[in-house]
C-alpha cells in the first residue's frame, strides 16, 4: 500500500479540468470501511483544482437510483468544460 501511495504521489497533477465525484451513501459495508471509502472519494475529487465532491443518497447504481442528480452533474460539468 505504501508503494502505491508513493507512486500516486509522484504522478503529475491533473490539468485544470472539472472533476466531480458523486459518492453513494449506501455501500452496505461497516462504518469504518464506509468512512474510508468516502475519504478516498474526497481525495479523488481534490486531485483537480476544479474538483468537487458530493454525497448522493443511494448505492452503487446511482445512475438508476438518483438519475436526476447524475444527469444534473453531467450537464453542469459539460457547461463548465464547454462554456458558450
Amino acid at each position: 500500500e505504501e508503494g502505491l501511495a508513493a507512486s500516486i504521489a509522484a504522478l503529475p497533477p491533473l490539468p485544470d479540468i472539472p472533476l466531480w465525484v458523486l459518492a453513494a451513501t449506501d455501500h452496505g459495508v461497516d462504518p469504518a470501511t464506509e468512512a474510508l471509502w468516502q475519504q478516498v472519494q474526497r481525495d479523488t475529487a481534490a486531485l483537480s483544482p476544479r474538483g468537487r465532491f458530493r454525497r448522493v443518497a443511494g448505492g452503487h447504481d446511482l445512475h438508476r437510483e438518483a438519475p436526476g442528480e447524475v444527469a444534473g452533474a453531467v450537464l453542469a460539468i459539460a457547461g463548465l468544460a464547454c462554456p458558450r
